[in-house]
């Protein structure tokens, strides 16, 4: 990291510094993340912390004979604040490292934290895992690792205060606990102008995103995001409107289903442009705001006209599903497993509450259908699926951003699939009733466009660690292959959407 500037450790290039300065509620409490060989550096780095006023977690000096090695870890590391993650050679190749890292950002990812949980020291040469990537870290001189603590402590004490901030501690709370803020923290970073809001198409919205990321200026990210999810809402609401007042009847011309089912594929590539990126960068916040925003779509009600017929109404469960399925898609493509645990994690908050990955369509279906029938001219076995698939293979954004997603339909039906499998087996797990077939569309797959997930995870025990922890919280095992095939297995539900 430069010397002299203002981002923190552990931030990704999407996160920006908090807009004024709060004492804290009570110290920062640390878990160290550490291979065994490299715990001479955690020793120094947990021994001058604790100098310095914070609760540091270290296993040596926590665990207990009789303990449940697993259980404590996992609880420490969802119970603190954050998780300072030494990366070095022997970390990389450390299950437990590797667990410990997955549970952090997982949790980062579900919680929608407003500070950064994990903050990575580079010990040496080594490449940083792919699920830290995208955060600034710092280095450690190895022989004198205490020279790092300065720069850390700062960055814990700031990225606390962002914490408070959140949850909404006025000034002046908190006082007596406080730590006091070192000399040379700097102070909140004025935000330059925002780039104009994008009028053009998802190119335009993409490259508004990226410029706003690449300036650390959150505050734009905020207002793009909900522009642009008042733009798709609108705009999809008067095109649904639009065809129904030429046709209220819940029959409508294919001719005229065309053209809508053109703009409403626009309207959802538009609204990718700004959903991918932050499955691929975050900041992880802005994500769950995102998801749990596509939750509140799927229970909206569209009465639109005096027919009011269902199919109607309910359209914009279809346009919420097929936003929420692109962004699993996306996450399994990426490896981004946190990210299918958020989606399932968020319900919606209409009638009976359900997993956003697993939402009934209802009268919606019908919506679907005839989208569907116009685009293909006939219903297709695979019903949704096939449509979704459709609009990503012909995507541009997806061609140019996200090829392993687009360009060919098989490729986007084979990324469903895996989707469709994951969220299969949580239903399972859970309890939750979904399409029975889902899991079926994996065949396709299989038949299609390569091996499956169950292949892929079979074939790579690092693929397999990453699902069994980062989505369904099993231990690094083989044996947890069979049980979340058992999962998809006892999957229950209707045959088909109802």
């Amino acid at each position: 990291m430069p010397s002299g500037s203002t981002r923190r450790c552990g931030e990704g290039r999407g996160d920006y510094p908090s807009r004024r300065r709060l004492p804290l509620i009570a110290a920062p409490s640390i878990f160290i993340s550490y291979a065994h060989e490299d715990r001479g550096v955690a020793r120094v780095l947990a021994a001058t912390l604790d100098q310095r006023g914070c609760r540091v977690w270290i296993d040596e000096g926590e665990l207990r004979t009789g303990d449940s090695l697993a259980e404590r870890i996992a609880d420490a590391v969802d119970e603190l604040d954050f998780l300072v993650a030494l990366v070095s050679p022997a970390s990389v190749e450390s299950d437990w490292c590797r667990r410990e890292l997955r549970l952090a950002v997982a949790g980062e990812l579900e919680l929608g934290l407003p500070a950064p949980k994990v903050l990575p020291l580079r010990l040496g040469e080594v490449t940083m895992p792919p699920i830290i990537r995208d955060k600034l870290y710092r280095s450690v001189e190895l022989d004198r690792p205490e020279r790092v603590v300065d720069q850390l402590y700062q960055d814990i004490l700031y990225h606390h205060q962002r914490m408070s901030d959140d949850n909404g501690v006025e000034e002046g709370q908190g006082a007596d606990l406080a730590a006091p803020v070192p000399e040379g923290t700097p102070p909140p970073v004025a935000r330059a102008a925002s780039p104009p809001m994008p009028s053009g198409d998802a190119h335009a919205v993409r490259a508004t995103f990226i410029e706003l990321r690449q300036r650390g200026d959150e505050i734009g990210l905020e207002e793009l995001l909900r522009a642009e999810r008042r733009t798709f809402a609108e705009r999809c609401r008067a095109l649904v409107a639009e065809v129904q007042e030429e046709a209220p009847g819940p029959s409508v011309d294919l001719d005229r289903f065309a053209d809508l089912e053109a703009q409403l594929s626009a309207a959802l590539e538009r609204r990718w442009a700004t959903l991918f990126p932050l499955v691929q960068y975050g900041p992880c916040r802005l994500l769950h705001d995102e998801i749990r925003a596509i939750a509140d779509l799927a229970g909206e009600d569209w009465r639109l006209g005096p027919g009011n017929y269902a199919e109607w109404m309910e359209s914009p469960r279809w346009l919420a599903w097929s936003l929420a399925w692109a962004i699993g898609v996306l996450a399994c493509a990426r490896r981004r497993f946190e990210v299918v645990r958020l989606l399932w994690s968020v319900r919606t908050s209409n009638g009976k509450p359900e997993p956003l990955p697993a939402i009934r369509l209802l009268a919606a279906t019908n919506f679907a259908r005839a989208l569907e029938r116009a685009r293909f001219g006939k219903e297709l076995a695979l019903g949704p699926f096939w449509h979704l698939a459709a609009i990503l293979a012909k995507s541009d954004l997806c061609a140019t951003h996200y090829p392993e997603l687009g360009e060919v339909l098989e490729r986007s039906l084979h990324q469903l699939a895996n989707f469709s499998w994951l969220v299969t087996a949580l239903a399972g797990r859970d309890e939750v009733q979904v399409i029975k077939w889902w899991a079926g569309v994996t065949d396709f797959a299989r038949d299609e466009a390569g091996a499956s997930m169950a292949a892929e995870m079979d074939a790579d025990p690092e693929l397999l660690g990453n699902v069994a922890e980062s989505v369904f919280h099993l231990p690094r095992a083989e044996e947890s292959l069979v049980q979340i095939g058992r999962w998809v297995l006892e999957a229950r539900g209707p045959e088909t959407f109802f």
